[in-house]
């Protein structure tokens, strides 16, 4: 289940990232980028915690 977890965290993390709409303006843009690096930190304090326990 954690390890589920951490990869889905990376994978929405890498695409909310890497995608951007012009619908959303360029505000909306710079939230996504924001919300995506933030999964993507997550998930790699979560994996290297997960790797100090084994």
């Amino acid at each position: 289940m954690e390890k589920l977890l951490i990869i889905s965290l990376t994978a929405i993390g890498g695409f909310m990232l890497s995608i951007t709409f012009n619908s959303l303006g360029e505000q909306g843009n710079t939230i996504m980028k924001i919300v995506g690096a933030l999964f993507l930190t997550v998930a790699m304090i979560a994996l290297v915690q997960r790797n100090k326990k084994e």
